[in-house]
């Protein structure tokens, strides 16, 4: 096989990598459905986790998190997360995902509120992207529908990009509202994802031109 040849399968090769990897969700258990040590009851309801959980699988919960099952309705499948549980203070859950140095990636997720809790009209959270230098950090608000109710979650979706600097990355979701501040009934989130964002139609184009020269290069020498 010549060089020419070689150079354009392994480029188209690539290209068709990165399109392939933009449509795979890098977060485990996004819409965390899936527990690491056991079901939450079949019932509609929800369990307390603490500072330390790792029960939902791909995650692990700094201070306490309502894992919500068929409560109310899911933006996808049945379970979702209050992320403000019994426990005081500052509510963190995290994950972690690889990473490529210098690509682009989409972060999104679906926000929602806890809408037993009073009056309040908005539920507010923090996400975190932490990698080896500046950590991102962006805000957002649940602003509720007028007609919210376990039916009706106004489930609103969110997305933001970012540069990657190193191999890996960690995702933290933050509860902005204390517990003294509306009890224990904060923002609520369900189906997170990150995804690559695709390289410019024009790179693929430019894939695709080299991986014909080098067939052309290739008929061309098969007819000498």
């Amino acid at each position: 096989m010549g060089r020419k040849l070689f150079l354009a399968i392994t480029i188209a090769g690539l290209m068709g990598f990165m399109v392939i990897s933009a449509q795979a969700n890098l977060i485990q258990n996004g819409s965390f459905e899936d527990p690491s040590s056991y079901l939450i009851p079949n019932p509609p309801g929800y369990v307390t986790l603490y500072s330390g959980s790792t029960d939902i699988t791909g995650w692990i919960v700094s201070g306490s998190i309502d894992w919500i099952q068929k409560y109310w309705d899911a933006q996808d499948g049945n379970r979702s997360i209050d992320l403000n549980g019994y426990y005081p203070g500052q509510v963190t859950m995290g994950t972690s995902f690889d990473t490529i140095p210098g690509s682009i990636y989409t972060v999104s997720f679906y926000l929602s509120g806890n809408f037993d809790g009073g009056t309040q009209d908005k539920r507010s959270l923090q996400v975190q992207i932490i990698q080896n230098g500046p950590m991102i950090t962006k805000n957002f608000d649940f602003s509720k529908p007028a007609d919210w109710n376990h039916n009706n979650m106004g489930w609103q979706l969110i997305s933001f990009n970012f540069k990657a600097i190193g191999n890996s990355a960690n995702l933290a979701l933050v509860s902005l509202e204390t517990r003294q501040n509306n009890l224990a009934y904060g923002p609520v989130v369900d189906n997170v994802s990150v995804n690559v964002v695709p390289l410019p139609g024009s790179v693929l184009l430019l894939g695709s031109g080299l991986v014909g020269l080098g067939l052309l290069g290739f008929r061309r020498r098969g007819k000498l």
